[in-house]
Order: structure tokens, then C-alpha cells, then sequence
């Protein structure tokens, strides 16, 4: 044993310990870039430099090579010491101005810009030489050495010729302080691993096109008649767990038409939030703008998208899918309307247009968002993905760091769309990684990998607590004492519903979620959102508006693409025997014309003659008991309301056919 001095403190030790290592054991940091307890110390960084004392002389030396001596002074922050540190800092700094590792350093020894110049400000690489004593003395391999004098020195294989025994060993990239190993040119070390993480980065790129390109045709083919008879154009809907749970919530038991959302949870639990990431569209719009890795709202914020989902599935526990309009998937679909329909609706009534322009402003406000945060919606708001991160806790597959290796460089913080990587740590929680995998290539150690680990993951810096389910259960009171008020409900018999649903519009409030599907199906621009005049409940719920078109004989298409079964799914025939209103003429305002007669598909409109302003005029007459309300005759009436389709047991007093 030995005993010596640190700083004034007194410190005994075994022989042979290096004076770092009893630098340290006291409490003491000095900075290091070229030491690493498993090698041979080499003392080409010098920025551990102390000051020793001993048998009268005084000198300055490398603290990682200096072994502990009996009765030696060491002095850590002598003038001589931390000039010595200060300048090899600058000079490390000058040769890789660009690197952080090398700037979080210098900046710890004071030193923020170098006064040296270099003509390569890009350079990484500090010929620390951890790199080939690592492959000479953990690996074995001795391929790796440094060549050239002075400025000319560099790191590369022996004798400048490629060895294939790098390709797999990357032994060296744990060892070096900067990342420089896996850029230097002429060495193949960690190609492979980027040339995997490049690969599976582009693979979900390449998926998340072709989601958002599928979703596209398919909200086409939902707009036009050449989709056929019964195609996949839900499938999105159909995929979406929150709506599966939504629905089969309110319905009280399983909606089977849900079915392929389980392929969506599997793949939740299997690997995390692949759905926000791979799949959804709206994610696949909002990567392509917006600032990555930003974090300007405080962290607290993420618990609100629990708040709304926990709101959601209350509510649905109480019956209602009112919520359900906060879905992303609902709210794309609105969003991205039938030009028709727009069109359309700015030559209708006040309340329809309204409604219609009006289910594009969620999208737009999102979209808007998006410049704040990159995926600012899927970050602090979005239901499904809060949904899915919860699974994602439990998942079988997620990120990991090699902390060994990492030098907390920041490149992938930059490149993370969710800002869920913290730049300190450099971990994330896996709620909140949407595993897009872009974080991979730019990573200069190698050091973020896709791994198996089904251990779940909780106490993260997002993590809901009770504050988001006292505030989720505030907002469904609030929602139901909403929905359920008598005024809110006064005007409901008003609305002219699809075929199928009025004789269980309860029934069709619990199960609609409000996604427009139905509204972008008809091909005859009949159904339109309801806003202004209707209840609270029925918002975004779809109506039939006779003035914009009427429900065509031959189609049955709503039914077809609704994928709750809020719409029932009838064939034709069936379907054109469904009561949805009632037609009602006003003799007053009738010119006469009989435009309505030959267009009334069952035939419902006949003629009588009567006298008026002195003359014998044709009058329609609507036959209750064949009328199904489909609302054509109003549609084509050139003097309305001449001729108006009343919803069932509002119709005031009519002639008889």
C-alpha cells in the first residue's frame, strides 16, 4: 500500500494504481478521452494532466500513465495542471470542431471555440489510438494501426489493403470516443450493421407510401361507382383498435366487422407503435414536414391524449361515439372531402355548408400543428396512438442503446419525428417511439439497435398518472350531462336519416362514429354531416339533405362502407323498401310542373286535376303509404318548398293520393 495526497485529502491505495484511477476514487473528475479501463494506457489525449510533487521536485503528467508513489502530492487544479488540460482541450477542439463528445469536453474545461484554424472542420477522428490498441488487444485482430506524421497521421487497416475481418467484428466501435471509426474512409467497419439500418429504414418508408397510397384509392373508389360491390374500402376503419373497442364498447358486444383490428394490436404487442409509424395515413402526411426532434412543449403534455382516449372508451361505456370524431382515421376522412361535395355544399343551406366546410378544420388544425412539432397530433393528442403506446409498453421488440458505446453525439435526437428520445440519456420510452427507425443509420457508434426485450417498460417521464384519468372522467361527465340534456336532444326528429336507420336512431347514435364514410360513398351527394339545428349527439352524424340529391334506387352503397353496422348493410331490394321520410306538398308554392312525377322511383306521385287562377292544373299527389322519403321529387323541384321530405311523424296534413 501507498500513501499519498490528492488535493489535501490524504488517500492510501494499492501499488501500482494509476493516479486517474485515485483521482477519481476521491471524487475527483478529470476529463479523458484516450483512456478506457480495459486497455493499455497511452496518454495521447493529455487532458487528465496533474501536477505531482515528490522529493522536492514538481512536474506535470498524465494522470491515466502515472502510477501512485509513497508520499506524492497530487494538485488537480494547480495553475499548471488546468493550463495544461485547457490547452490540450483547445487543441483536441481545433482538430474536430464539429464533434459534440469533443465540445461538451472542451466546454467542461472552459474552453467554447479553439483560437487554431483547421482546414478540415468536418474531421473526427482524434488518433486517441483507443481503436487499435482495442483490435490488437481485445480482438486480436491487428488490422487496424495508425500511419503518416504530423498532420498526415490517420487511422486505417494495415498496409492501407481492405481486410474482411472487419465486416463482422466492430469490436473497435465501442472503444472509440467520437464516432470516427465508422466514417473513416477506406474502412469497412459497421457497414454492415448501416447497411441493415438503412435497409429497414427505408422498408418503413417505403410501406408507409404505399399505406398512404392504398388509403388514397381506397377514399377514391369510396367517392365513385367503379369500386364494386363489395370491396375493402374501410379497411383502414376496420383496422383501428380504438374504434373496434369504441364500438363493441357501446354496441355491449363484439362488433365483428372489427375483426381485422386484432391484426393491428398483434402487431402493437409484437412490435410496438408499428401502426403509427408503418400504417396510418394521417402519420404518413404529417412525416413530411415539420421540424424533427423538437421538444417545445413541456413533457406533461403527452398525458392529454390519454385523457381524451380514457374519455372516449368512458363515454362509450355509456353508450355513446360522440367522441369517436376524435379519431384520426374519422378525421381524414372528413378532412379529405369529395370536391363535389364541397362544391355542393356552398350552394346549400346555412347549416349544411357549414358542416360540411367544418369537417375539414380538425385536419387542417393538425396539419397546422405539425409546423410547431413534427407530429404534434400523434405526440400530445391523438387517442389511437395513445392507445397504441400503451401496448407498446409490453412490446416484444424496441429500441435499445448500447450505453457502453454511445457517445451521447445527438444525431439521433435530431432525427427523431417525435422528439421522444431524451437528449440526456438518450433513451426513450417506448410509448413514445413510433419505431420509424430513422434514429439508426445517422448514429455514428452503432449504437441504436431494434431488439427483443418483453420486459414492460414503465415510469417514464410521459407516463399518465392519476391527474389524466381524473381529468378523462371530468371530460365524459361533462360530455354526457352534454349529450344527454333534454334541450340538446329538442330538434333530433328533424333529421332525415339513411335507409335503414330511423326506426333505431338510438340505436344508431351508439354505434355511428361519425367517419363520413357513408357521406363520401353516395353517389348522389345526399348525405351530408350534420352541424347547425341538430343535436349535440347527432354532430358529424350523417344526414340526408333532399335539397343536395336523393337517395338513388339502385344504390345501397352507405350500408356497404359503414363499418360499424350503424348503417345497416341491405340488399338492394330490401333497402329500397326502408322508410325514410315521408314527401309533403305545398299547394301554395306548387307551380304545377310535375317535374316530381316521373323521377319518384316506387312511383309514389301521382296527379289530380284542380282549378287555379281560373284554370285546370295538374296537382302532385304523394301516396303516404308507397312514399319512402327518398327525397328525389325534392331534389329536382324547381320551386321549393313545393315539394319537402319530412322526417317520420313530422309531416304536417297532406291530400291524398
Amino acid at each position: 500500500m501507498v500513501n499519498l495526497t490528492i488535493d489535501g485529502q490524504p488517500v492510501t491505495v494499492e501499488e501500482g494504481t494509476r493516479l486517474l484511477d485515485v483521482v477519481r476514487s476521491a471524487g475527483i473528475d478529470l476529463p479523458t478521452l484516450c483512456n478506457h479501463p480495459d486497455l493499455t494506457p497511452f496518454g495521447a489525449c493529455r487532458l487528465c494532466s496533474v501536477e505531482v510533487s515528490l522529493n522536492g521536485r514538481t512536474w506535470v503528467t498524465n494522470a491515466c500513465e502515472y502510477p501512485a508513489e509513497e508520499g506524492a502530492v497530487v494538485r488537480t487544479d494547480s495553475p499548471r495542471a488546468i493550463a495544461t488540460r485547457t490547452m490540450m482541450a483547445e487543441l483536441v477542439l481545433a482538430r474536430t470542431p464539429s464533434v459534440p463528445a469533443i465540445q461538451r469536453t472542451a466546454a467542461a474545461l472552459g474552453v467554447e471555440e479553439p483560437r487554431f484554424w483547421t482546414d478540415e472542420p468536418e474531421e473526427t477522428c482524434i488518433l486517441c489510438g483507443l481503436c487499435v490498441r482495442a483490435c490488437h488487444e481485445i480482438a486480436g485482430k491487428d488490422v487496424l494501426a495508425a500511419v503518416g506524421h504530423g498532420s498526415e497521421q490517420h487511422i486505417t487497416m494495415a498496409f492501407e489493403t481492405y481486410d474482411p475481418v472487419c465486416d463482422d467484428c466492430n469490436v473497435c466501435i465501442t472503444y472509440c470516443p467520437t464516432g470516427a471509426i465508422t466514417q473513416l474512409d477506406g474502412l469497412p467497419i459497421g457497414h454492415r450493421h448501416y447497411e441493415a439500418a438503412g435497409f429497414w429504414a427505408k422498408t418503413r418508408r417505403t410501406v408507409q407510401y404505399a399505406a398512404l397510397a392504398l388509403f388514397a384509392f381506397l377514399l377514391l373508389t369510396t367517392s365513385h361507382t367503379w369500386w364494386g360491390e363489395n370491396g375493402i374500402v374501410n379497411l383502414f376503419s376496420r383496422l383501428d383498435p380504438l374504434q373496434a373497442i369504441g364500438a363493441s364498447m357501446a354496441d355491449r358486444q363484439p362488433t365483428w366487422l372489427y375483426l381485422p383490428a386484432l391484426l393491428t394490436i398483434a402487431a402493437t404487442l409484437a412490435f410496438g407503435r408499428v401502426w403509427c409509424g408503418w400504417i396510418c395515413p394521417l402519420g404518413g402526411i404529417l412525416d413530411r414536414f415539420g421540424p424533427d426532434g423538437t421538444r417545445k412543449i413541456s413533457g406533461w403534455f403527452r398525458q392529454i391524449k390519454y385523457v381524451i382516449l380514457l374519455a372516449i372508451l368512458l363515454m362509450a361505456g355509456f353508450g355513446s361515439l360522440a367522441f369517436v370524431y376524435f379519431d384520426p382515421i374519422t378525421i381524414l376522412i372528413r378532412g379529405v372531402s369529395d370536391p363535389i361535395s364541397v362544391v355542393q355544399s356552398i350552394i346549400a343551406i346555412p347549416g349544411v355548408r357549414l358542416g360540411t366546410l367544418a369537417s375539414v378544420v380538425p385536419l387542417v388544425a393538425i396539419l397546422g400543428l405539425n409546423l410547431v412539432e413534427k407530429r404534434y397530433w400523434c405526440r400530445y393528442l391523438c387517442p389511437l396512438g395513445a392507445m397504441v403506446a400503451l401496448g407498446a409498453k409490453v412490446a416484444w421488440v424496441r429500441r435499445r442503446v448500447n450505453h457502453e458505446s454511445c457517445v451521447t453525439c445527438g444525431d439521433c435526437v435530431a432525427t427523431c419525428p417525435m422528439g421522444a428520445i431524451n437528449p440526456e440519456t438518450i433513451d426513450n420510452d417506448p410509448a413514445e417511439c413510433v419505431m420509424c427507425m430513422d434514429c439508426a443509420p445517422p448514429c455514428p457508434k452503432t449504437a441504436i439497435t431494434f431488439d427483443r426485450n418483453p420486459t414492460p417498460r414503465w415510469r417514464y417521464e410521459f407516463d399518465p398518472g392519476r391527474r389524466a384519468l381524473i381529468g378523462s372522467a371530468a371530460a365524459s361527465a361533462a360530455g354526457l350531462v352534454l349529450f344527454n340534456s333534454t334541450m340538446a336532444r329538442a330538434q333530433e326528429p328533424d333529421l332525415l336519416r339513411p335507409p335503414g336507420v330511423a326506426p333505431k336512431e338510438n340505436e344508431f347514435l351508439g354505434q355511428c362514429i361519425r367517419c363520413g364514410q357513408c357521406v363520401e360513398a353516395c353517389p348522389g351527394h345526399a348525405l351530408h354531416p350534420a352541424w347547425l339545428g341538430m343535436s349535440w349527439e347527432s354532430f358529424w352524424t350523417p344526414a340526408l339533405v333532399p335539397t343536395l340529391g336523393g337517395c338513388q334506387d339502385d344504390c345501397n352503397r352507405c350500408g356497404q362502407v359503414c363499418p360499424t353496422g350503424a348503417i345497416p348493410n341491405l340488399a338492394l331490394d330490401e333497402k329500397r323498401k326502408q322508410l325514410i321520410g315521408i314527401a309533403v306538398v305545398d299547394e301554395s308554392v306548387c307551380i304545377n310542373c310535375m317535374v316530381c312525377e316521373p323521377v319518384c322511383p316506387p312511383k309514389a306521385i301521382s296527379r289530380v286535376e284542380i282549378r287555379k287562377d281560373g284554370n285546370r292544373k295538374p296537382l302532385p299527389v304523394v301516396a303516404a303509404d308507397t312514399c319512402n322519403g327518398c327525397g328525389r321529387c325534392e331534389f329536382v323541384c324547381p320551386a321549393p318548398p313545393a315539394i319537402k321530405v319530412f322526417a317520420i311523424g313530422r309531416a304536417p296534413q297532406m291530400r291524398s293520393a
